[in-house]
């Protein structure tokens, strides 16, 4: 099978590589990108709310807490951290902003009311203040790891990774629906033709609810994690993953 792939992801990349596809990032500006590091951005469906983990360069350097941006007449103004319960000493990260922006899912690691090595959580906007993280229990948290959450745009469905105990280069994108009562059902796997053998990760769902971007290094690509998107088929499965090309992959 890594021969095969090896042998795809060749062909792949000569393919790519004469075909490059427009890609020009933008810098956000200074007021959300500064001398500290950003990552992990999540976006209302309006996108005028940008959240972001951002990790300190001065004290406790390994803190990471949740800051937001807010787009002002197309400028992104000067980040803040979130208010209210959401950041503490402990690191918060890999978030998702529900599509109104009033809940945000994250992963807590090394909690004590965790059930894993990381596990992932969710905070109420409420009042104009970030609730008390609560653990969404046993249907999507495990004694493995989990981590990078993504919520659909109507709040019904989770897609998150999941690894052995401890980070692994093994992860699979797992899938939690909600219950009626508010609990998350019991994760299963997204299955083929997403998840391989190898490692996929960090799944986002679109707000269109029916595209998942993720990274994977068991379909051909340009090298390590290349990004892909399949779409949600009218049966309910996935379509085969498309690589979003060179040079967004390199």
């Amino acid at each position: 099978a890594e021969f095969d792939l090896f042998i795809r992801s060749l062909e792949f990349g000569i393919e790519a590589l004469a075909n490059p596809v427009i890609f020009e990032p933008k810098d956000l500006g200074g007021g959300v990108n500064t001398e500290a590091m950003e990552y992990f951005p999540s976006i209302n469906a309006k996108g005028d709310i940008l959240v972001y983990t951002k990790r300190m360069t001065e004290g406790d350097k390994r803190d990471e807490d949740f800051y937001a941006s807010r787009r002002v007449e197309g400028v992104w103004e000067r980040g803040a951290k979130l208010e209210g319960f959401l950041n503490t000493h402990d690191n918060e990260g890999a978030q998702s902003l529900l599509a109104d922006g009033s809940e945000l899912y994250f992963a807590g690691c090394q909690r004590m009311d965790g059930y894993g090595s990381c596990d992932i959580y969710v905070s109420y906007f409420i009042n104009g203040l970030w609730t008390k993280p609560e653990n969404l229990g046993q249907g999507v948290n495990s004694g493995s790891w989990e981590s990078q959450p993504s919520i659909s745009p109507d709040g019904k469905t989770l897609y998150f990774v999941r690894g052995k105990a401890g980070y692994t280069t093994n992860t699979s994108i797992m899938i939690s629906t909600r219950n009626a009562d508010g609990t998350w059902g019991k994760a299963t796997p997204i299955g083929a033709p997403i998840n391989t053998p190898f490692a996929e990760e960090s799944p986002f769902i679109h707000f269109d609810n029916q595209t998942l971007f993720f990274t994977s290094d068991g379909h051909a690509g340009m090298g390590r994690k290349d990004l892909f998107y399949s779409k949600k088929q009218p049966d309910g499965s996935w379509g085969t993953p498309v690589n979003l090309g060179y040079p967004i992959n390199s």
